[in-house]
This record gives structure tokens, sequence and C-alpha cells, in this order.
């Protein structure tokens, strides 16, 4: 069947987080994701949390379970702004200031909307949206209005997941591959470059 063109305000609802701040995070509690974890420490999806808070406090914030998208409302850079990821994990998370949550309908893949959403077309949108210069916003009605695509069944959906899905895991594969590589370079570097091994001729 043909994709649909949607507004992504069709594909579920939305809520806005409330505040809480890098000095209301401790190393053990509630788990909690604040906007600045998502740039820094999470790609498309996550199962757990980076942040904790106290259980007072996390009974006051917006709580959010698996399938929540999350976009971020602030940032630096207009085509980093609403970046999206979806919250995987089996408990609830408590949801911090500017981040805005979507929670998708039945007939709408979770996991296919978060990949939607880090396409060309869908940050191109969200940088056109975003207001200010060295601090950007969107805001939760211009998420509402992204235009998107959606295949007609979910069966579609969860096989282009799949794909890219298996991709992701490639690059994380590339990426351990990588990082070895560096850690090894360096050990070299130690070793050749005070003496310790000598090259012969």
């Amino acid at each position: 069947g043909e994709w649909k063109n949607l507004k992504l305000y069709e594909c579920g609802s939305f809520r806005k987080g409330s505040g809480i701040s890098s000095t209301d995070c401790r190393n053990t509690g509630k788990p909690c994701v604040k906007y600045g974890d998502i740039y820094k420490s999470f790609n498309t999806a996550f199962s757990q949390a980076v942040s904790c808070i106290a259980e007072e406090m996390f009974n006051c914030c917006l709580q959010v379970c698996r399938g929540t998208l999350l976009f971020t409302c602030s940032g630096e850079d207009p085509l980093e702004i609403g970046k999206c990821v979806v919250y995987l994990g089996k408990d609830p998370i408590a949801v911090g200031g500017d981040l805005i949550a979507m929670f998708p309908y039945d007939e709408a893949n979770s996991l296919f909307l978060a990949y939607q959403q880090d396409s060309a077309t869908l940050i191109k949108q969200k940088a056109v949206l975003s207001k200010g210069n060295s601090i950007v916003h969107i805001h939760l009605s211009e998420i509402q209005e992204l235009k998107i695509q959606l295949p007609p069944t979910q069966e579609e959906q969860q096989a282009i997941v799949e794909i890219l899905s298996v991709a992701d895991q490639e690059i994380d594969l590339l990426e351990q591959e990588l990082t070895e590589q560096e850690k090894k370079k360096k050990s070299l570097m130690q070793l050749l470059l005070t003496g310790i091994m000598r090259m012969r001729k």
C-alpha cells in the first residue's frame, strides 16, 4: 500500500517534561533523563538511564514507559535541535525539562519514528522551525506539526527497523574495533618513542 502523508500529532500524543537540573542528580536513586543526556549519551534508542534523582522528585516528574519518544527542545545547533530517541527500558523513567515526550499510537512503530527523525528531511524541518542564536529552541506545537510519511502496516515498519538496527550493530562493532586499534597505536607509540622498543636495520 501507499505510504501515508501525516503530521506527527496524528501518530501520538505529547507532553512536556518538567525541570531536572544537574544539581538534582545523584549516583543512586530513581532513573531520569535530561536533555543533555540525549545529546551526550544516546543515539536512536536507549534502555538504561545515565542519571538518577531522589524518589521524592521522581514522584513529582513526568514518567514515561517503554516505547516513548523523547525530543530535545533546547540546544546549541539548529541541525541537532529536536534530537529524538526512543526509550526501550522496562521500568518507568522520569523526564526532565527541555524534553518533549511522544506516546505513539498503536499503528506507529516507535523505533521506526525515532529512526525517521534522524533523516535529513526531518533534521531540515526542525532546523527551519528552530529559533534563537547561541541557544536554539523548538516548541511542542512545532514538533507536533512535523510532516512525516508512514508505511501503512506495522510489518513494513518493523522490516525497515530491523534493517537499520543491523546497520547500527555493524557500526557499533566497527567503532569498537577502531577504539581497540587506537589503543594499540598509543601503546606502540609509547614503546617506540621512549626507546623501549628499538628498530633494527
